[in-house]
């Protein structure tokens, strides 16, 4: 039997779509988020943007507002010092949409963005819980030190750590463990729970492990893409990674079967740095040198990585920052990960349902 719809039988059968956006000091990139997303090839009837914002001290609010009068369909909450899982929750329990996209006021859409992971959702199987895409550095920023991050986690030895960039580089349509700016069926949040906001970042991956627990899967889809500001500053990354170290222990402790050998790698890579204070002490040549051909292995490693980066990029300094940043991103992790085991404590999460 063949259906034949109209435009306007498509343009009903849509779903209604709630973004979601939590939001703290983003006057730099609030106002291009938005327009990115209002600029959609999705019908304007058909969804809505939600501002939860945690107390910005900057003009974040007043833009969001100033915007408000431009487009009719922007929400905005204020909430007291909500962090971004407790900002996400409050939009989710505020939409009024059947699919809720998971996004970010530093971030920008294409324009098919909500269209595609809203309609693939919309139109697959029960089983698909949610639908995400790729995550790229705009083309707009321009500072060496975020094309640099971006650079190295997008390769197996900076991004393999951090679950959420496994999947970010597949050329194919596919399922993957975790997705991010990631559209979802409402009714999951109520069989799973919701973002949980104890961890310091990360949330989205320890929910996508629940929803795959539960026996949902999550589908990758590279037909469009979400554009993500990286952190310019060298500090700035060691703290993101830090946290991200932090929340994947976390993780583990509440989750243990999700644990991998890869997770913590790094753990024991801060371990074996600080050894060289203790040999120092014993005053041993033969382990000094068993010490350090470990170190050279490891930065023949990430040299060898870089150089890598260097020739498909044919950018010189990379040779010189990517080393610095690889071991950055591996020792903050590895620390972030070493904090978090003391004291070992079974968590329960205020984000996961009673059921």
């Amino acid at each position: 039997m063949i259906f034949n719809f109209g435009e306007s039988d498509l343009h009903e059968g849509l779903a209604f779509v709630s973004v979601i956006i939590p939001t703290k000091n983003e006057e730099k990139r609030i106002s291009s988020c938005i327009e990115s997303l209002e600029n959609s090839d999705y019908p304007k009837d058909k969804f809505e943007l939600i501002v939860i914002d945690g107390c910005s001290v900057d003009k974040t609010i007043d833009i969001v507002k100033k915007m408000q009068k431009k487009y009719k369909n922007i929400r905005l909450i204020c909430t007291d010092g909500a962090n971004t899982s407790v900002g996400r929750n409050i939009g989710i329990k505020s939409a009024s949409g059947d699919i809720i996209i998971n996004f970010s006021g530093h971030a920008l859409a294409e324009k098919n963005f909500i269209r595609i992971l809203s309609t693939k959702l919309q139109y697959s199987e029960n089983s698909i819980a949610g639908v995400g895409c790729k995550d790229r550095i705009p083309m707009d920023q321009l500072s060496s030190i975020a094309q640099y991050i971006e650079c190295i986690t997008n390769t197996k030895l900076g991004g393999s750590i951090l679950n959420q960039y496994e999947n970010m580089m597949l050329p194919e349509e596919g399922f993957a463990d975790s997705i991010s700016f990631t559209a979802y069926k409402r009714e999951i949040f109520e069989k799973v729970g919701f973002f949980d906001p104890a961890l310091p970042s990360g949330d989205d991956a320890e929910l996508n492990l629940r929803i795959r627990k539960a026996g949902y899967k999550l589908l990758y889809t590279p037909t469009t893409c979400v554009y993500r500001y990286r952190r310019e500053k060298l500090k700035d990354f060691f703290w993101q990674m830090f946290n991200y170290g932090r929340s994947r222990m976390q993780i583990i402790k509440a989750h243990l079967n999700s644990i991998r050998l890869v997770y913590l790698i790094p753990a024991l890579f801060v371990v074996y740095l600080f050894t060289f204070f203790a040999l120092l002490f014993l005053k041993n040549m033969m382990l000094f040198t068993a010490w350090g051909s470990v170190f050279s292995i490891y930065f023949l490693l990430i040299l060898g990585f870089s150089i890598k980066l260097l020739f498909s990029k044919k950018n010189l300094k990379l040779l010189i920052f990517c080393p610095i940043l690889y071991f950055i991103q591996h020792f903050a992790y590895g620390l972030g990960l070493l904090l978090e085991t003391v004291p070992f404590k079974q968590r329960s999460y205020e984000g996961r349902s009673s059921e």
